[in-house]
């Protein structure tokens, strides 16, 4: 089990309003493309959340927060309990409780991050060094060095945020708005409404939609493709390798396979 650790609280600030911009709904039916033989692989178990680094490296969470990573065969059992666990392509694993405290993965055991402190409800990292989370409030936050960066430097509000390898940052809001980190700060919403996105690369973006659909980005980068019209989704991990992941609502595991 986890030992829990009293941590502060993030650095409190005025967060940035939503945009007020609200872009057009997702199409019920995308088009999927006539040479597509993708198709999803039920694998055995039951996971609320699922993460995926790269091919062979999948971490996740069930319904009652028990920590699960794939082992190729099946799920092997990692002591302790989270509610969010997110892994890179590196093997960096970090993940939050549901009391919102941040832990990372060193090897063997969790170690809470008492050196950095805060407190996060989700948390996306894309390598070492490289992780972003938003908290309670949906305020945004990326560790810098040993301490997550200050509220006016990040302005905004998500509920939802990935990053990549690569750096590249994707997000959604409570409004199911979709919006990509420009590196200083959030751009124009994107087409379409997503309630959950990952991001393996730049230009490799996949989410799901509010009718529970899966989606990913198109190679124009401006709209969004279904792949996969009869899937649904709860949730989906999308590495920079290509790997995908996900879930639906009644912890059923699916890894999209290229037949």
């Amino acid at each position: 089990m986890i030992v829990l650790a009293t941590m502060m609280a993030l650095s409190s600030c005025k967060k940035g309003d939503d945009a007020a911009v609200t872009p057009a709904t997702l199409p019920a039916t995308p088009t999927t493309p006539a040479t597509s033989k993708l198709s999803w692989e039920k694998i055995p178990g039951s996971l609320k959340q699922v993460s995926v680094g790269k091919d062979g490296l999948v971490w996740g969470v069930n319904v009652n927060q028990n920590v699960f990573r794939y082992t190729g065969s099946g799920w092997e059992n990692i002591s302790g309990n989270l509610t969010n666990v997110s892994v890179a392509s590196d093997g960096t694993v970090w993940g939050v409780n549901k009391d919102d405290q941040i832990f990372r993965w060193k090897g063997t055991a969790w170690t809470a991050v008492n050196e950095i402190g805060g407190a996060l409800r989700q948390i996306s990292v894309g390598q070492n060094g490289i992780v972003w989370g938003v908290n309670k409030d949906d305020y945004i936050f990326k560790l810098k060095g040993t301490a997550w960066t200050a509220l006016n430097e990040i302005p905004g509000a998500l509920r939802n945020i990935s990053v990549a390898a690569d750096g590249t940052v994707w997000g959604v809001n409570k409004n199911n708005q979709i919006f990509k980190w420009n590196g200083n700060s959030w751009g124009n919403p994107k087409n379409g409404l997503l309630t959950q996105v990952s991001v393996g690369k730049d230009g490799l973006v996949w989410g799901i939609g509010t009718n529970n659909r899966v989606y990913r980005l198109n190679s124009a980068g401006t709209d969004w493709d279904d792949p996969t019209p009869d899937m649904t989704l709860t949730n989906v991990s999308v590495s920079a390798d290509g790997t995908i992941w996900g879930v639906n609502n009644g912890g059923d595991i699916f890894r999209l396979v290229n037949k």
